[in-house]
């Protein structure tokens, strides 16, 4: 995708795709390897990608901001959204998304703006939202 494998020292932190007409993303990226090993801000609003959450962005260790707000992701965010220690802005709004919001939420301590807004969530605002302290804005359902 935008790997060069010859690259001694990563060094992509930022990637822009939002406001496209991209309708998937690559399934799977070894994320241990050195493409994305630097990578803290993935925005990808606006665009039509459809399917459920990809599990592999959680595992984009050094990610401060993502954003897939205006797809079309379908099914429950996964508990391993927890793994995501240094996001600080995350932006899920109006997607298919459903089921019950993760406790896991929680482990997010430097999040500052969640936008959950426009989905298609049950249940109950998570009440492990107050543990945030740092959280500044939040959208809900």
């Amino acid at each position: 995708m935008f790997c060069n494998i010859s690259v001694d020292k990563p060094s992509i932190r930022n990637v822009q795709l939002g406001f496209n007409a991209f309708t998937d993303i690559i399934t799977h990226v070894s994320v241990s390897g050195k493409c994305f090993s630097v990578l803290q801000v993935l925005d990808l609003q606006k665009n039509q990608i459809h399917g459920d959450f990809p599990l592999w962005l959680t595992d984009l260790a050094t990610l401060m901001a993502l954003d897939v707000s205006g797809n079309r992701l379908s099914g429950e965010i996964p508990g391993e959204i927890g793994r995501l220690k240094h996001m600080e802005e995350l932006k899920l709004a109006n997607n298919l998304l459903s089921g019950l919001f993760p406790s896991e939420i929680k482990e997010l301590v430097n999040l500052k703006v969640l936008n959950l807004e426009g989905n298609l969530f049950s249940g109950e605002v998570p009440k492990c939202l107050s543990e945030l302290m740092g959280l500044k804005m939040l959208y809900s359902w």
